[in-house]
């Protein structure tokens, strides 16, 4: 539905236009997308968010999943792990 500039832009686009799926770019101005992904969750516990996370932090993958978060992708990554990624998340809808 959009694409937002910046974490506050993006919480106020998934506020508004409650999207069936999120995908979040760990390294955002001011804040990262982990720290979005709260505010995201606080708003909607059911919310399905992919977070694309360095490849360095990996190790982190199964906190973040406990957290609430859908599915992570590590970067860089292929176009056809994004793409299996989301249908995954979109077949829980």
């Amino acid at each position: 539905v959009g694409e937002g500039v910046t974490p506050e832009e993006g919480l106020a686009m998934f506020k508004s236009q409650m999207p069936d799926v999120t995908l979040i770019d760990y390294s955002l101005p001011n804040q990262n997308g982990f720290q979005l992904a709260e505010e995201m969750l606080k708003h909607n516990i059911y919310a399905r968010l992919i977070l694309m996370i360095p490849h360095r932090m990996f190790y982190h993958s199964h906190d973040l999943i406990a957290m609430g978060i859908r599915a992570v992708i590590t970067k860089p990554f292929y176009p056809e792990k994004l793409q299996s990624t989301l249908i995954e998340v979109v077949e829980d809808l």
